[in-house]
């Protein structure tokens, strides 16, 4: 039961965008980004193109980013606070999300469909 998956090994391997290797004594992705905000900034390369589409509304990559880095200031967030986002699926639940890690909050997601008590 020791044996490697040979499409795991190839994508896994040494030069691959998925490589593992070890750092600090852990085995891991060595191409990963440093945090979760490096991740999410790393999208902003996309620029004009769509990210969001809901119903008759686009927004590109350019536009999300704008609209989440003109939000961190306005929430009053310090690091690691926590936050509850509870809202359907919509385009400012992602804003709000990327918002709260900008700001170095913790997102608490609640399900917008809980009752009451659930949500408390």
């Amino acid at each position: 039961m020791n044996e490697v998956d040979p499409l795991f090994a190839k994508v896994t391997a040494p030069g691959s965008p998925f490589e593992i290797g070890e750092r600090d004594g852990l085995r891991q992705f060595v191409n990963a980004s440093a945090d979760l905000n490096a991740l999410i900034d790393a999208a902003r390369r996309h620029g004009d193109k769509t990210f969001i589409v809901e119903g008759e509304r686009r927004l590109t990559f350019d536009q999300v980013f704008a609209w989440r880095d003109r939000l961190v200031p306005l929430l009053g967030i310090k690091h690691g606070d926590r936050v509850a986002i509870c809202m359907r699926n919509r385009t400012e639940w992602i804003i709000a999300y990327l918002a709260t890690v900008k700001a170095g909050g913790v997102a608490a997601l609640l399900n917008s469909r809980g009752s009451p008590a659930e949500l408390v």
